[in-house]
């Protein structure tokens, strides 16, 4: 579904190898809303991917003018084994970026699907502190991922419990 913007943005690194924030506005008088997502693939300030347009499309539904989209690793990647081979990549700046977003209030929708590892998990809902929303659950009780899903969904509570470490 294309989208007209009047305001596109993408922070990546110097290197082109992470992106730590996507934005995309089409309305300033309407609220934000965040995702918090696996990795990022090839996504930029001009360049929408299938992720990017179904996270668009989601909120333009609930009624927001602007979405900006995170990600627990910040590497680039389209294949999820990369990821996995370059060692899950957090990003340097990307846990900042996390505290940042969880620091203004808005809603935030976690997408991460069934590639997450649960420290990793735990590291961000820590970062973010305070309860979040899904689009529905996977059978692992993960967050399921926007790409495939319809767009006739509203946002649920995502029954996040930390992880106890047995020492």
């Amino acid at each position: 579904m294309p989208h007209t913007y009047i305001r596109s943005s993408a922070n990546i690194s110097e290197d082109k190898k992470y992106r730590y924030e996507l934005s995309r506005t089409w309305d300033d008088a309407l609220p934000s809303i965040a995702f918090i997502l696996l990795n990022p693939s090839t996504a930029d300030a001009d360049i929408d991917d299938r992720t990017v347009e179904h996270c668009v499309e989601y909120a333009r539904r609930w009624g927001y003018g602007t979405v900006s989209m995170y990600n627990l690793y910040a590497y680039r990647t389209t294949y999820p084994e990369e990821l996995e081979a370059q060692g899950f990549p957090v990003g340097p700046q990307n846990d900042e970026i996390l505290k940042s977003v969880a620091a203004t209030g808005v809603r935030i929708i976690v997408a991460w699907g069934n590639n997450a590892r649960a420290e990793r998990i735990d590291e961000v809902m820590a970062i973010i502190g305070r309860p979040v929303e899904c689009l529905g659950i996977n059978k692992n009780g993960s967050p399921k991922h926007p790409a495939r899903l319809p767009y006739n969904l509203q946002p649920q509570a995502w029954p996040y419990q930390a992880r106890i470490i047995q020492q």
